[in-house]
């Protein structure tokens, strides 16, 4: 998750320092936007899946809980492109779903 939330950040400083002073290109701001919820999305799922498998009934309660929030928040923010609100509320549901 770190490494993830690291890996965004320093998208977002090469962004300012790089992209932010050229002309805006918008298909290329969408497609960095949806591989980093897309990724994120991944690696939600992926903890739902692999350390689950240890947790206790309230810890299992709680991840699922906020996965499902995550995929059900998400859909007023990346409404606006439909590929990836379905990508994204799919792989989120289907990790704990599959556990």
């Amino acid at each position: 998750m770190s490494f993830l939330l690291a890996l965004r950040m320093a998208d977002v400083f090469w962004w300012k320092a790089k992209l932010q002073p050229i002309e805006f290109n918008g298909n290329n701001a969408v497609r960095r936007y949806t591989a980093g919820a897309n990724l994120t999305a991944i690696m939600w799922a992926g903890y739902a899946v692999f350390n689950a498998i240890n947790d206790t009934g309230f810890e299992l309660t709680t991840t699922v809980v906020t996965v499902a929030a995550l995929a059900g928040g998400s859909t007023t923010v990346l409404a606006a492109h439909k590929y990836t609100i379905m990508f994204f509320a799919f792989i989120l549901l289907l990790g704990p779903k599959n556990r």
